[in-house]
């Protein structure tokens, strides 16, 4: 896996206000990143999320 680009990191941070990579946009909407997606996981709410987007 390549690091970032300071550029992408910068442009991802001022979209989501979130500093970490890997993030997760739905239909343009931060969703979060890959802690969020695990807790949506754990409560059964991941798929609504991105069948959000379908």
């Amino acid at each position: 896996m390549l690091p970032a680009l300071p550029q992408y990191r910068s442009v991802l941070e001022e979209k989501s206000d979130w500093e970490t990579i890997p993030q997760t946009f739905v239909d343009g909407e931060f969703v979060g990143g890959s802690d969020v997606l695990a807790e949506l996981d754990e409560r059964d709410e991941l798929a609504e999320t991105v069948r959000a987007s379908a």
